[in-house]
């Protein structure tokens, strides 16, 4: 076997196992969240909705690009620790500001201290948990570790559900602070592992990030921004602004949106995969068509039958009490087509260097949901607000397929290509 083969099937078996991790990823939080919703009800079950989106968009904005920037740095391991040590302390210090003014403004009444710390020890555990699948990435370990970080506080997360259904208790807070340390601990384990084990706690290096790292941070942190606009501000205004029941209803159809995306991004990645080989301008064009329309075959055959079986599938794996999801349900599945377009084209539009351009539909697409999200949200309705991402992701899809076929940058190396 030539040393081209070998590094075909290293490709080929990464990909795979990214996918299969997903998709046990996908089905890990399909689990826990039908387990929580069965317990606590739709009006509880909102509580633990709201805490959580809050904990996962701060998380993400507070990765500031270094989940990132880490894959690609070029400075020696022993810089690292520190800088990510203290980064993890931030998050959960800002995880604890967000959910003490939630529960001092009265906003979320029934937030206590416990529900404050669960909060925070959430917040962090999901940086660190990005963090970490960062450090996988830089040490080339794809089938292994990058994995054991994405599914192992998702096991223990189910675990803890599982716990506290056996045990009979419905305190959201309780909840929290189960579900959060259940994410937090084995997320700090699995990244000092990565780090080098007890030996990174004993370096000595300034606990300031390197400045190598730092400009990479940046370039990515722009992009983090707008897909944070894009893809989770739509749950953060339902969670800020709507009642719990309806909070949860929303979080329902978004778990079914993402399992379609999920799947039809998969079959789309091993298509795109082939970019970083192609240096010509047409084969490029051809192989994200193919991989375009892959993605997109691959997400309707899923979401078509799930929008026609959607009351019965609620019914079965929520319970009876959220059915009233079906409209939005439906919507965002819909939704789901263009979404998975759009994920993999800006993937491709990275590996293809034209990573501002990206940023600059990103300004549109974000703009563009704000806007209608403020006008949809006071109707109080969750299918208003799921046709906002029906139309703005597939606008997206269709500016960042234009822009991805007008590419004429060759294949790079770097930040823009992860």
């Amino acid at each position: 076997m030539t040393k081209l083969q070998l590094v075909r099937r290293w490709k080929a078996s990464s990909l795979f196992a990214v996918g299969g991790g997903n998709v046990a990823v996908l089905l890990l939080g399909v689990v826990s969240g039908a387990i929580a919703s069965r317990v606590l009800g739709p009006a509880l079950r909102g509580e633990l909705v709201v805490v959580q989106t809050w904990a996962g968009t701060a998380a993400v904005l507070l990765t500031l690009g270094v989940t990132q920037a880490v894959v690609t740095y070029t400075g020696p391991d022993h810089e690292l620790p520190r800088p990510l040590l203290l980064q993890s302390a931030v998050a959960f210090t800002v995880g604890c500001g967000i959910f003490g003014v939630l529960a001092a403004s009265r906003t979320q009444n029934w937030m206590n201290l416990v529900g404050i710390f669960g909060g925070a020890a959430l917040t962090a555990g999901i940086l660190i948990s990005s963090n970490s699948a960062g450090l996988a990435q830089r040490h080339g370990r794809m089938t292994t570790e990058f994995q054991r970080v994405r599914l192992v506080p998702q096991a223990f997360g189910l675990v803890a559900a599982a716990c506290l259904w056996l045990a009979g208790i419905r305190a959201t807070n309780t909840w929290l602070i189960a579900l959060g340390l259940a994410t937090l601990l084995p997320a700090c384990v699995m990244m000092l592992s990565l780090l080098g084990g007890q030996q990174a706690l004993k370096m000595t290096h300034g606990w300031l990030p390197p400045r190598l790292l730092v400009r990479g941070a940046s370039s990515a942190f722009l992009l983090v921004v707008g897909s944070s606009i894009i893809y989770r501000i739509d749950g953060l205004f339902v969670a800020s602004w709507l009642p719990s029941e309806k909070v949860a209803l929303y979080a329902v159809a978004v778990a079914a949106a993402g399992a379609c995306a999920t799947l039809g991004q998969a079959v789309g990645m091993l298509v795109f995969s082939q970019l970083r080989g192609v240096t010509e301008q047409k084969q490029q064009r051809a192989v994200i068509r193919r991989g375009t329309a892959r993605a997109v075959v691959a997400t309707t055959a899923v979401a078509i039958p799930l929008i026609v079986i959607a009351p019965r599938a609620i019914q079965f794996v929520y319970g009876t009490a959220f059915v009233p999801a079906t409209g939005a349900t439906r919507l965002l599945v819909l939704a789901s087509i263009p979404l998975a377009a759009d994920y993999l084209l800006v993937h491709a539009l990275l590996i293809t260097g034209a990573g501002r351009r990206v940023f600059q539909i990103q300004i549109i697409a974000g703009l563009l949901t704000v806007s209608l999200l403020v006008a949809a949200l006071p109707t109080g309705q969750i299918s208003l607000v799921a046709l906002v991402s029906v139309g703005v992701y597939l606008i997206s899809a269709v500016l960042l397929f234009s822009a991805a076929m007008h590419s004429t940058v060759t294949p790079q190396s770097g930040m823009e290509s992860r």
